[in-house]
């Protein structure tokens, strides 16, 4: 009994309107379990969609990890247009093996995001020479490309 009640404050099963302390420990939730999830979630769930239609004769697909083409030769003046066919997206500029970097006479300046289903057209390449575009976030993805007079 807790002096300064009344009797009439307990409730039907005889306790004074306090719960009973457990005797039971917690045992906290880590929250990189939950984060973890989330992480893997967002690496598998772009699979599940419906696929993208392929990229057209002429253009540049992109795979999960890799373009279609490792190589292509076009000509001063031409453009080269990519198509994110694949279910990820891309952040494609100028350089090799994922790093960024332009060279002297590349069009082609900054990384573009490429998102699935949409298209990149460079720049017209003007000097003929090698150049590279690759996706800075997948290092195997890179395409070499050669202009030609």
């Amino acid at each position: 009994m807790v002096v300064g009640r009344p009797d009439s404050s307990r409730g039907p099963d005889g306790h004074d309107g306090e719960l009973p302390k457990s005797t039971k420990r917690s045992i906290p939730f880590p929250r990189i379990v939950i984060a973890l999830a989330l992480i893997a979630a967002g690496a598998f769930v772009p699979a599940l969609s419906r696929a993208p239609t392929s990229a057209p004769a002429g253009a540049i697909g992109m795979a999960h990890e890799d373009f279609t083409t490792t190589q292509v030769e076009i000509h001063v003046g031409d453009t080269l247009t990519f198509v994110n066919d694949s279910r990820y997206m891309h952040i494609i500029g100028p350089g090799r093996d994922g790093t960024l970097a332009a060279d002297a006479g590349d069009p082609m300046k900054d990384r573009a995001l490429v998102q699935t289903g949409s298209t990149y057209t460079t720049p017209p390449f003007q000097t003929p020479g090698v150049y590279y575009i690759t996706c800075s976030m997948h290092p195997h993805m890179t395409v070499r490309i050669t202009v030609v007079a």
